[in-house]
């Protein structure tokens, strides 16, 4: 397990969040998983150097969190600090 995935990797039931639909979002599988629905839903452009939707969370996820760009695998269950 790498650094980030350390620091990343928190137990489910001791994770708080805010009220309200995203207070289900927990990990980074869910915050991707999540993005990919939206995107689809509104049909949206990619292009600055992805072709679909999945790309593009993952990037914005990953980049978001500070985390490797090539390197989704390792933390998509990590929880993610409120």
């Amino acid at each position: 397990m790498t650094d980030h995935a350390e620091e990343l990797d928190h137990d489910h039931e001791h994770h708080e969040h805010e009220s309200g639909p995203l207070a289900e979002l927990v990990t980074v599988r869910d915050w991707l998983r999540y993005s990919v629905t939206r995107f689809n839903r509104t049909q949206i452009f990619c292009g600055h150097g992805v072709t679909d939707s999945f790309d593009e969370a993952a990037w914005l996820v990953l980049a978001t969190l500070a985390l490797p760009l090539d390197r989704l695998e390792p933390f998509l269950d990590a929880c993610i600090p409120s």
